[in-house]
């Protein structure tokens, strides 16, 4: 699978025309893509809540109306949302009352979008929830050269600058080194660009008040430190005057509280058959969730993708058909570290290999973001920097503002639309990865073997490019997982005790209560006709599994805790020289008679063929075919209570153990074959 760079992209349009190229140059419509726009960021549509649902339902909607193949395809994700968040400045280390600074953008008249009561504030995805105050120092950029050029932010507040590495990056870095907290802020537009640059209102350059929203990541790791976002007016009030030669004692207080809780999230694939029955395709994609409105990010690439279907629609009703076939994907979760595309991924991981030629990342990103985890560079487009992205302020007031044509937009549709057709139309390169074989029912070692040559594999692609870290990650835990799995299952460090079925039973009960939330979200969903029979399918037989496999783990902790008391008495009866021998048996036998007038109804004396196909030792054991419920079966039990005799009680029958209601005389049965 080829990723598609810029130097690609470019030898793309630099190749021989196609001829269906000026078609798509004909039938893109500027107002098309206004009417649509306004449209998807009319409202906030952060992953996860509901007015990212309704973005998801819309641009399904969106895509029907164009006449293509859409499926919806529904994940939970662990999002982060702030729930409580201050920033106090005290003057000095022994002050008592604080001043709080803004944390979120100030609504503007001039544009009543800003205004939108759903809005969240300004905020860092994956925070720890914690409360800090410690002294504040400027960490520069915050990478690794920062530290090692002499500042020290251990059990401080670090000032970091958005720009030139990844959140989560610098918020590792920062844990690493020590930090208390970190306070992230976007630099000026002249100090980020070098070029001088207006703001807003009357260019379109960050304004000063505006705040970049982001996320860190939970893998590996969350977070165990407060991060905060400000904007630069906040940001300048903490940094240190220039020339400054004394050290500020000024102090600063985080407190974050975060709700991280799993959320549905829903991709939507729309696919234009191509004429090759290959199963070949390639594939176009964009996120479509936004911190807020999200008229730039990702409003731009969303409404050029949207388009792009009305036109190969469009360019199919006239006999055209591209030939491989063309999919438009439309990722949720993008924000969070690209939760939507990575699920994807993970889910149809042999089908991308095998079947997708190329994939085109079309989110219109500018290279070095801050806030945006991007797997993939962004393609290539009209420069015309948008400083609004991840603000209140990302609106299509803005957009129609400073782009009253749409030009950048209409010109990102035209170029994913041509480097469609040209990659469409090439020879597809053969598969780089050949799908692993799924693994059969094999001992834990086995589990452990195919576990390493997955994580070898995509190691593989990694170092080529061909997919995303979080992919490796995951098949480096899902090897972890595996050699635990297997350690605990080895001999004499293995066993199962009542502690960790307990611990099983939390965990299945856990993915039981998730598994069916999701079913039942999406059969209140179904109604709607945006959730895909699949997803739908596989929902309800995860929650019937799921429900299964609970039940299976609550018998087992039963038997467990019936087991371990048993061989606690056992233990404690040998310890007291108790006996069990036919003198014993003899004793009890010629007692039963005496007292009910005919013989001990023995059932198994010793080994038998039945306990030989139950995979019991019977050896030196005696059933005795009473229930323990009826007037001999509760003297026999007293007896056996006088004569300090181990036994077991079974009132029915109990798969793999008892075929019926008895009493078992000695000790626990063995297992013949472990």
């Amino acid at each position: 699978m080829l990723l598609l760079t810029e130097a690609l992209t470019a030898l793309l349009l630099f190749a021989a025309p196609s001829p269906d190229d000026s078609a798509i140059t004909h039938l893109l419509s500027t107002e098309k893509i206004a009417a649509v726009h306004r449209q998807i960021s009319a409202h906030p549509h952060v992953a996860g809540t509901v007015g990212g649902r309704a973005q998801a339902d819309l641009i399904a909607q969106i895509l029907r109306g164009t006449g293509v193949k859409v499926e919806t395809h529904s994940y939970w994700a662990m999002l982060s949302y702030p729930r409580r968040m201050t920033l106090r400045l005290f003057p000095n280390h022994a002050a008592a009352q604080g001043v709080n600074l803004a944390l979120n953008e100030r609504a503007d008249q001039r544009d009543p979008d800003t205004a939108a009561i759903d809005l969240l504030p300004g905020f860092i995805a994956y925070s720890a929830t914690a409360r800090v105050r410690a002294a504040v120092i400027d960490a520069g950029m915050g990478r690794p050269a920062d530290y090692d050029a002499g500042i020290n932010v251990k059990d401080k507040i670090a000032l970091v600058r958005l720009g030139g590495a990844l959140i989560a990056e610098k918020a590792r870095e920062a844990e690493i080194r020590g930090a208390a907290g970190v306070v992230f802020f976007d630099a000026p537009a002249t100090a980020r660009t070098k070029v001088p640059a207006v703001a807003w209102p009357i260019g379109t350059a960050r304004a000063s008040w505006f705040v970049e929203r982001g996320a860190s990541t939970r893998d590996p790791a969350p977070p165990r430190i407060p991060l905060i976002v400000v904007s630069w007016q906040v940001a300048e009030q903490l940094l240190p005057r220039p020339k400054l030669r004394v050290a500020t004692q000024q102090e600063l207080e985080i407190e974050t509280h975060m709700n991280d809780s799993p959320r549905p999230i829903f991709n939507i694939i729309a696919t234009i058959e191509g004429s090759e029955d290959s199963g070949r395709a390639i594939m176009l994609g964009a996120h479509h969730d936004a911190w807020t409105t999200g008229a730039v990010d990702p409003g731009e690439p969303v409404t050029a993708l949207l388009e792009l279907a009305r036109v190969f629609t469009a360019m199919t009703k006239s006999g055209w058909k591209p030939r491989h076939t063309i999919q438009l994907a439309f990722w949720d979760a993008g924000e969070y570290g690209n939760a939507g595309a990575s699920q994807h991924a993970l889910e149809f991981a042999p089908d991308l290999a095998q079947k997708i030629i190329a994939y085109v990342n079309c989110d219109l990103t500018p290279q070095g973001a801050a806030a945006v985890e991007e797997p993939f560079p962004p393609a290539p487009s009209p420069e015309l920097d948008f400083g609004a992205r991840h603000s209140i302020y990302d609106t299509n007031s803005y957009m129609t503002k400073f782009d009253p044509g749409f030009r950048k937009t209409r010109a990102a549709a035209e170029t994913f639309g041509h480097t469609a057709l040209r990659l469409a139309a090439m020879d597809a390169p053969p598969p780089k990865l050949a799908p692993l074989p799924p693994p059969k029912e094999e001992p834990a070692r086995g589990e452990i073997d195919y576990a390493e040559k997955r994580l070898a594999q995509l190691k593989e692609a990694y170092d080529a490019g061909a997919i995303a870290k979080n992919m490796l990650d995951a098949a480096q835990k899902d090897l972890d997982d595996a050699r635990e799995r297997y350690d605990r299952l080895r001999e004499n460090s293995g066993k199962l005790t009542p502690a960790i079925a307990a611990e099983e039973v939390k965990k299945a009960e856990a993915r039981s209560i998730e598994a069916k939330a999701k079913a039942h979200y999406l059969e209140e969903m179904n109604s709607t006709g945006v959730v895909a029979r699949r997803d739908l399918e596989q929902a309800r037989e995860a929650a019937k599994q799921s429900e299964e496999y609970l039940a299976l783990a609550r018998t087992r902790q039963e038997e467990l805790a019936h087991e371990w008391e048993l061989l606690q008495k056992v233990k404690e009866w040998e310890e007291r020289g108790g006996k069990f021998d036919d003198s014993v048996f003899e004793q009890i036998g010629t007692a039963f008679e005496k007292q009910w007038g005919h013989a001990l109804p023995v059932s198994a004396l010793g080994m038998t063929h039945t306990h030989e196909v139950m995979n019991f030792d019977h050896t030196g054991r005696v059933d005795v075919a009473l229930s323990p419920d009826s007037p001999e079966g509760a003297w026999l039990v007293e007896q056996l209570t006088l004569h300090d005799v181990p036994f077991l009680v079974f009132r029915g029958a109990v798969p793999g153990k008892a075929t019926g209601a008895h009493i078992h005389l000695g000790l626990p049965s063995p297992r013949l074959r472990r």
